[in-house]
């Protein structure tokens, strides 16, 4: 039998506690109808906006338990509601059952509510607390003997997004960049940044059968040269590359765009 509560509107109570209220009121049928007391109440948004702003399939949880069929158990939920808090209808204007949903339509004051606490709290609204999970996340990380292409791009928003997110939702967030600066494709790349190099005065200078033939190495090459003439080719012998071009090879594709620095990096290797 259905326990009668009695309750006044509650003002604060509308502002500040909305679908937890239902939520709670849901749990105090279960316990009535069935003696439930374990099941998790979650909401959803209705496909199909007819049926409301809310529903909720815990019907389905718990039906195989009271061996009662869904929609049996979601119509009486929906009957027990007011009855157990007449006062939940500051914030549900109605309750209804359908193929085993209990389909939640709430009242403008609780849309009110929501939107008064979005405007009060601003771009905390909906922040979490803290809960002591760390999270590693890479991404974006560039492919090192190439331009970047708008793939890239979009995964540096996507991931950029995903940890912002994440870090808003309580979790403690650091994002990786793998810069890629070492191994055989940056020996590659290197060397075929020697050979444009050597190409600015020796255009029948052969790129290494390995190499990268694509152009964005010349304005890199044209840059060295700029800065440091010919420096570059002397005491090398034919085929081999300076620690310099594999140094601005490797920071002008992940993007030190700094003329100045390769120079100094330059000097020093010619010391």
């Amino acid at each position: 039998m259905l326990r009668r509560s009695t309750g006044r509107m509650n003002p604060a109570a509308v502002r500040e506690e909305g679908l937890e209220r239902v939520a709670s009121a849901l749990r105090s049928a279960l316990c009535e109808v069935g003696g439930i007391d374990d099941v998790a109440i979650v909401f959803e948004s209705p496909r199909n906006a007819q049926f409301g702003d809310f529903a909720t399939n815990v019907a389905f949880a718990v039906a195989k338990r009271l061996r009662r069929s869904p929609a049996d158990v979601a119509k009486s939920l929906a009957e027990a509601l007011f009855v157990l808090d007449p006062a939940l209808r500051d914030v549900l204007a109605e309750a209804t059952a359908a193929g085993g949903f209990v389909n939640l339509r709430m009242t403008p004051a609780f849309w009110q509510a929501a939107l008064e606490k979005i405007l009060r709290e601003g771009s905390e609204y909906g922040r979490g607390a803290k809960i002591g999970k760390h999270i590693s996340l890479e991404f974006g990380s560039a492919n090192p003997t190439g331009p970047l292409v708008v793939v890239q791009g979009r995964t540096l928003s996507v991931g950029g997004t995903l940890a912002n997110a994440m870090r808003f939702a309580g979790y403690d967030v650091t994002t990786e960049w793998i810069t890629n600066d070492a191994g055989a494709q940056l020996d590659t790349l290197s060397r075929t940044l020697y050979a444009r190099y050597r190409q600015i005065w020796e255009p029948e200078f052969a790129l290494p059968d390995d190499g990268y033939p694509g152009e964005y190495l010349v304005p890199i090459a044209d840059e060295i040269r700029a800065g440091d003439g010919e420096r570059g080719t002397e005491r090398r012998p034919p085929g081999s590359h300076g620690a310099c071009h594999r140094e601005c090879a490797g920071d002008a594709q992940a993007g030190d765009g700094d003329p100045a620095a390769r120079r100094a990096r330059l000097d020093d290797e010619q010391r």
